[in-house]
Protein backbone atom coordinates (compact mmCIF):
# COMPACT_ATOMS: atom_id res chain seq x y z
CA UNK A 1 0.00 0.00 0.00
CA UNK A 2 2.50 2.59 -0.88
CA UNK A 3 -0.13 5.75 -0.86
CA UNK A 4 -0.62 5.13 2.87
CA UNK A 5 1.65 6.92 5.07
CA UNK A 6 4.27 5.03 6.93
CA UNK A 7 2.72 5.76 10.69
CA UNK A 8 -0.61 5.38 9.29
CA UNK A 9 0.39 2.42 7.96
CA UNK A 10 2.04 1.28 10.82
CA UNK A 11 -0.96 2.05 13.16
CA UNK A 12 -3.10 -0.30 10.57
CA UNK A 13 -1.08 -3.05 11.49
CA UNK A 14 -1.15 -2.36 14.86
CA UNK A 15 -5.16 -2.71 15.07
CA UNK A 16 -5.11 -5.24 11.98
CA UNK A 17 -5.69 -8.23 14.46
CA UNK A 18 -8.38 -6.79 16.07
CA UNK A 19 -12.04 -7.70 14.23
CA UNK A 20 -13.12 -4.05 15.57
CA UNK A 21 -11.39 -1.55 17.54
CA UNK A 22 -12.38 1.80 18.96
CA UNK A 23 -10.72 4.99 19.80
CA UNK A 24 -9.51 3.87 23.27
CA UNK A 25 -8.08 0.35 22.07
CA UNK A 26 -6.40 2.58 18.96
CA UNK A 27 -5.24 4.57 21.47
CA UNK A 28 -3.75 1.91 24.11
CA UNK A 29 -2.02 -0.48 20.65
CA UNK A 30 -0.49 1.94 18.90
CA UNK A 31 0.33 5.49 21.29
CA UNK A 32 -0.85 7.59 19.05
CA UNK A 33 -1.79 11.02 21.10
CA UNK A 34 -4.89 11.34 19.38
CA UNK A 35 -6.29 8.62 18.55
CA UNK A 36 -9.55 10.13 17.25
CA UNK A 37 -7.88 11.68 14.36
CA UNK A 38 -5.75 8.65 13.73
CA UNK A 39 -9.56 6.68 13.08
CA UNK A 40 -10.39 10.17 10.91
CA UNK A 41 -7.34 9.27 8.88
CA UNK A 42 -8.04 5.65 8.26
CA UNK A 43 -11.83 6.40 7.49
CA UNK A 44 -10.76 9.42 4.71
CA UNK A 45 -8.58 6.68 3.36
CA UNK A 46 -11.43 4.15 3.34
CA UNK A 47 -9.60 1.80 5.17
CA UNK A 48 -12.86 2.01 7.78
CA UNK A 49 -15.95 0.76 5.77
CA UNK A 50 -18.47 1.35 8.39
CA UNK A 51 -19.02 2.38 12.24
CA UNK A 52 -20.55 -0.22 14.58
CA UNK A 53 -22.62 1.17 17.17
CA UNK A 54 -23.10 -1.45 19.81
CA UNK A 55 -24.98 -0.08 22.86
CA UNK A 56 -21.78 1.57 23.70
CA UNK A 57 -20.72 4.51 24.53
CA UNK A 58 -17.89 4.24 21.93
CA UNK A 59 -17.90 3.77 18.35
CA UNK A 60 -16.30 0.48 17.27
CA UNK A 61 -14.96 0.38 14.01
CA UNK A 62 -13.89 -2.92 11.89
CA UNK A 63 -11.18 -2.74 9.34
CA UNK A 64 -12.23 -2.80 5.67
CA UNK A 65 -11.61 -6.63 4.99
CA UNK A 66 -9.47 -6.26 1.98
CA UNK A 67 -7.32 -4.58 3.81
CA UNK A 68 -6.96 -6.91 6.98
CA UNK A 69 -5.64 -9.38 5.23
CA UNK A 70 -3.06 -7.14 3.83
CA UNK A 71 -1.75 -5.66 7.42
CA UNK A 72 -2.33 -8.88 9.45
CA UNK A 73 0.33 -10.37 11.38
CA UNK A 74 0.68 -13.68 11.21
CA UNK A 75 -0.94 -15.61 14.48
CA UNK A 76 -4.10 -15.90 16.27
CA UNK A 77 -6.83 -13.15 15.61
CA UNK A 78 -8.67 -10.98 18.62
Amino acid sequence: MAHVPAKLAESVEALSSFRRFNALLAWSLTGRSKPNALLRRMEDGNLLPIRVNLDDPLTWFPLHPLFKNLWRPHGPTC
